[in-house]
């Protein structure tokens, strides 16, 4: 179940689902992709993330 939804730097989105954090989106690059995903640990507690976000090179 979905309990809540939250945009953050561009197009990344951020959903918090029972035991899990997706992020789903396109970023620039990998190192765009390992900051979001390192941006969003502190704060995931026993989660675990799921790092979805597709490298779109413009």
């Amino acid at each position: 179940m979905q309990k809540a939804v939250s945009r953050i730097a561009g197009s990344v989105q951020v959903q918090l689902a029972d035991e899990h954090i997706f992020l789903t989106g396109q970023v620039d690059s990998w190192h765009q992709k390992q900051f979001a995903q390192e941006s969003i640990r502190p704060h995931a507690g026993q989660r675990i993330i799921c790092n979805s976000l597709k490298v779109v090179q413009s």
